[in-house]
């Protein structure tokens, strides 16, 4: 038996929550496989209990705080 693994990177990440599709990105997976720093914060944001919303807001606001 296989494992069903998921690559995942910013841009699957992105397409994903901005189409509020985030449980659909994660679900039916054994292994996911991230790519990269910002699409495994996302991912860690969401399985903390954060919406899509929250998700994007506090990327708003981490943006804003680089600057």
């Amino acid at each position: 038996m296989g494992m069903n693994k998921r690559y995942i990177d910013i841009n699957i990440t992105n397409s994903a929550l901005y189409t509020y599709q985030l449980s659909k990105l994660y679900g039916k997976c054994d292994i996911l496989l991230f790519e990269d720093d910002g699409s495994s914060h996302i991912y860690n944001l969401f399985k903390s209990g954060k919406s899509e919303s929250e998700i994007i807001n506090l990327l708003k606001t981490e943006s804003h705080e680089m600057y």
